[in-house]
């Protein structure tokens, strides 16, 4: 199963995009996006950690959740608020990851 269509049957409005590219211009066109689900791995100018920083400076209040099955990046390169989730994953851990963002304060909610 896609993780969009884990996002879907979660609850959440999911969009998928092709690359960081394409990530980008989709959030200069919405202001509805709360979390961006992002691969370490993926085509485009920026991978996703470049992504995820870039995410964080210029969208602050928006929460990143990273992925990848073969990278673990350190701690140190998870800034802010951004979170980890290794592959290979499921919907019951996309949505305990989730949780454990509500109990600290950074819910998403919106569009993914």
């Amino acid at each position: 199963m896609e993780a969009v269509d884990m996002f879907h049957d979660l609850g959440y409005e999911a969009i998928g995009v092709r690359n960081a590219d394409e990530a980008m211009l989709t959030l200069r066109a919405r202001s509805d996006i709360s979390l961006v689900f992002t691969d370490i791995e993926m085509p485009g100018t920026m991978n996703g950690l470049v992504l995820a920083s870039t995410i964080e400076a210029k969208w602050p209040n928006i929460q990143v959740l990273i992925t990848s099955g073969r990278t673990v990046p350190p701690d140190e390169m998870l800034l802010g608020r951004a979170r980890f989730l290794a592959k290979p994953y499921d919907a019951k851990q996309i949505e305990r990851v989730l949780a454990s963002m509500a109990a600290s304060g950074d819910c998403p909610s919106g569009s993914l």
